[in-house]
């Protein structure tokens, strides 16, 4: 993705004044983190959560890799809203999928920007180059019921939850022993990958761990996103997840993180996820996430 992209933005003709252009993220910090707080706060989000979110970089890496476009939404010179596209991992043959995370400012909510903005976003998605019908996601917690209501009306539909469990206490963290002919290497590189799973010698997962970039992070309260990626063709059942996991905590709570987070996506119905393997890790919930999306 290029900035040439954003080539087409401009004026909006239902919202005299309303004008977008792309942003630079470094330069704009300010601003950026201004729209996303007080939207965040509008909506009883955990502002700190939220930034943070917007930074996260491979741990052991010098530099982050990031592939994601910005734009703002600006009214006679004002940024009023601010919306991130990042592409994600496809999932067999089936197209491309996009994230998109969006935050208007609340005095200016209700009057179009946010449909607007959403309306260029997917717009930036038609215009890429693609060998199948890519797919734009978002994402909306159940109090924001404004955003839902505007995901809703721009053709989104409900697919899957997503349960996001936080972890407090790594130093009581028992590393679990791997079933025999699994093993386990610990990465040292510059990546973010942490560990690598092999069974019988062949590699079967990684794990990987991002760190909270935000400058404002307090020493000793580092937080770290595991991540779990399976090979193509590898299952992983509830004791190996428990295994990797438990492996995942203990590693990061080494590299001197103090908390973890762990996303896991469940497929409807909600009532088919069981929660015991992360209670009996010591996880507690955090939020559950209701996951768009729409084809374009």
């Amino acid at each position: 993705m290029k900035n040439g992209i954003w080539k087409f933005l401009g004026e909006d003709p239902g919202l005299p004044g309303l004008t977008f252009r792309p942003v630079n993220v470094e330069e704009e910090k300010c601003q950026i983190d201004e729209v996303i707080a007080r939207s965040c706060r509008a909506d009883g989000m955990d502002v700190g959560r939220q930034m943070r979110s917007c930074g996260w970089r491979p741990l052991t890496g010098a530099q982050a890799v990031d592939h994601r476009e910005s734009v703002a939404a600006e009214l006679n010179g004002r940024m009023v809203a601010y919306a991130e596209l990042r592409p994600m991992a496809g999932e067999g043959q089936i197209g491309l999928i996009y994230q998109m995370d969006g935050y208007v400012l609340p005095e200016w909510r209700c009057c179009g920007i946010g449909s607007a903005l959403s309306e260029h976003i997917e717009e930036v998605c038609r215009r890429l180059e693609h060998k199948a019908e890519p797919r734009l996601d978002a994402c909306a917690r159940g109090v924001m019921t404004s955003r839902r209501q505007l995901l809703q009306d721009r053709g989104f539909i409900i697919w899957r939850y997503r349960f996001e469990f936080i972890h407090s206490n790594l130093s009581g963290v028992q590393a679990r022993e791997m079933p025999a002919g699994w093993e386990v290497s610990d990465e040292q590189g510059e990546q973010a990958k942490l560990l690598e799973i092999r069974q019988n010698g062949i590699p079967a997962a990684t794990v990987h761990l991002f760190a909270d970039g935000m400058e404002h992070c307090q020493p000793g309260k580092e937080i770290g996103y595991l991540e779990i990626e399976p090979l193509e063709g590898t299952h992983l059942d509830p004791e190996m997840m428990g295994a990797i996991l438990s492996r995942g905590l203990a590693a990061s709570h080494a590299r001197g993180l103090q908390q973890v987070l762990v996303n896991v996506d469940v497929n409807l119905p909600e009532n088919a996820f069981d929660f015991g393997l992360y209670v009996e890790l010591g996880f507690q919930l955090d939020h559950r996430l209701l996951m768009y999306r729409k084809n374009l």
